[in-house]
């Protein structure tokens, strides 16, 4: 069963050309063999405007997401100015078609201000297609679990870490944001993957 679902999982990127396969998710997620998605596209997640969204609502926009909490003093700093360095990167038909998706690891302590503070200390211009939120404290487990974002035993023990959705929201890849991170990869793969997606249209 497991080497089904990996080749299924080599079989969708096949699609999407110049990206790889990754191998941080854990053989009992991938061994599930459904699309990550439909775990938890009905979870709510808070955004820093008060606001709620769910993440159904990024489809037909390739999406990245990232982990994070506001009170962090390791990766999370550098993580988000990394981030903001290759959102600004983006020229305005990509920044269209592509979600920046960053989620809490510390949903009872992060409240919306402090979301919106933590986003200002960035100076992210709110024109950005950016969201900062945080999830239902049942819904953490299920979202950043799954993708081996964080440690069972201390959640808030994350790794640094980006994991990259196509249009539909099905799970590309990952890359790492420490001690570096490939930022000429992740634009690459991001126009990428908006190709294939207008593409796909296109020939319905």
């Amino acid at each position: 069963m497991l080497h089904l679902a990996l080749a299924l999982v080599g079989l969708c990127l096949l699609s999407v050309p110049n990206l790889r396969a990754a191998t941080h998710l854990n053989p009992f997620a991938i061994s599930k063999s459904e699309d990550p998605s439909q775990i938890w596209d009905h979870a709510e997640l808070d955004v820093a405007d008060g606001s709620s969204i769910h993440f159904a609502d990024f489809r037909g926009k390739v999406l990245l997401i990232d982990f994070f909490f506001t009170s962090c003093s390791g990766i999370c700093p550098a993580q988000t100015s990394r981030l903001h360095q290759l959102i600004k990167t983006l020229d305005a038909p990509t920044r269209t078609n592509v979600a920046f998706l960053s989620i809490s690891i510390d949903p009872e302590n992060d409240s919306n201000a402090k979301l919106k503070e933590y986003k200002k200390r960035f100076t992210i211009a709110d024109d950005l297609p950016w969201t900062f939120a945080r999830p239902k404290m049942k819904d953490l487990a299920k979202i950043a679990e799954y993708m081996g974002a964080v440690r069972r035993e201390n959640p808030l023990d994350h790794r640094g870490r980006v994991y990259l959705f196509d249009s539909k929201g099905h799970y590309l890849l990952s890359y790492q944001t420490e001690p570096t991170m490939d930022s000429v990869r992740i634009a690459t793969d991001i126009k990428a993957s908006i190709r294939v997606g207008l593409s796909q249209k296109v020939n319905q």
